[in-house]
């Protein structure tokens, strides 16, 4: 009818990105939100899958539940963020942000393709193209959202130094000369050399427990201690 929405559908909320999943085997699509807020982790709209068989699904993962639009805290730290994605049919499919807030919380948001191993600033680089098929693991992709100062000015909160689903994150936008991961023991782990931009680091095969990643820049020496599990 004649009524007015009360949002205008041409506005954009801060803090927050929607991803749209297309593909070449039907026209059918789906959204995930993500959006920082003043409110519990816990909040969001849980997600509810389409009753045709052929429909791709796309979806992040927090506490074990999944979700259409997750609400997360607006606290100034960087997070990885499970992006689930199902696909309804073999076939192309493509990734792209669709709504993008003003950031203010965080500085960069980093799309990891887990399967090829690829990666890419989903803010700057707003699609994304991949293949998939039916029998692929849902656990396609990952988010990262680096802090509004750490990630690409790595020493004021070190908040580009994290751990995630027993790997350890670096991100600057500076040179690194070496990325040095200790035990508690003071036992030198895993050495990484001459590398800039996001650095995924496995851990596979070591205890869980805490970590210190220290970082050597031309410039700046930084350290962290991170928990893998």
């Amino acid at each position: 009818n004649a009524t007015s929405y009360v949002k205008s559908t041409n506005s954009v909320i801060d803090n927050l990105i929607k991803i749209k999943v297309s593909g070449n085997a039907n026209s059918i699509t789906d959204e995930a939100v993500v959006y920082f807020a003043n409110n519990p982790a816990s909040s969001g709209s849980e997600k509810w899958f389409s009753y045709e068989a052929t429909a791709p699904s796309l979806y992040t993962v927090k506490s074990n539940k999944n979700y259409a639009i997750n609400v997360l805290s607006d606290a100034n730290t960087s997070i990885a963020v499970p992006l689930a994605f199902k696909a309804g049919a073999n076939g192309n499919y493509t990734l792209k942000a669709t709504e993008i807030g003003n950031f203010t919380l965080c500085s960069g948001v980093t799309l990891e393709d887990l399967k090829t191993g690829s990666t890419q600033n989903i803010l700057t680089n707003t699609v994304y193209n991949f293949t998939a098929t039916t029998t692929d693991n849902a656990n396609r992709f990952v988010l990262h959202f680096a802090s509004s100062v750490g990630v690409n000015e790595i020493g004021k909160t070190n908040g580009g130094i994290y751990a995630y689903d027993n790997n350890i994150y670096v991100n600057a936008n500076e040179q690194v000369k070496q990325i040095a991961v200790y035990n508690t023991l003071g036992q030198l782990v895993k050495t990484v050399n001459n590398v800039n931009g996001l650095q995924k680091i496995n851990m596979n095969g070591n205890a869980t427990g805490y970590y210190i990643v220290k970082v050597i820049c031309d410039k700046n020496v930084y350290s962290e201690k991170v928990l893998v599990k």
